[in-house]
């Protein structure tokens, strides 16, 4: 099993963008600070060294492997108004 030292720290960060949420590459290259060319650079480094083909597959694997984790303190998404509530 490969560790996590194997990624370099940027890579990490392209890593955990894609990881927290559903963005698209214009998106993340903006949140990260970079170009989306030097983005697209850093998933193909981060997908030979997870040994995965594509972006889900770059997701699962890091889960997987406890690169990233699901937040523990998650609240409950808000009740939707007029269902089931007794508010006025």
């Amino acid at each position: 099993m490969r560790r996590t030292t194997d990624l370099t720290p940027t890579q990490i960060r392209v890593l955990y963008v894609f990881c927290s949420g559903d963005l698209t590459l214009p998106e993340a290259a903006a949140l990260l600070g970079m170009a989306q060319k030097t983005v697209k650079i850093h998933l193909a480094a981060i997908y030979r060294k997870l040994r995965v083909r594509s972006r889900a597959g770059m997701v699962a694997e890091a889960f997987q492997r406890g690169l990233v984790h699901v937040p523990q303190t998650q609240k409950k998404p808000p009740r939707p108004e007029g269902r089931g509530g007794t508010d006025a």
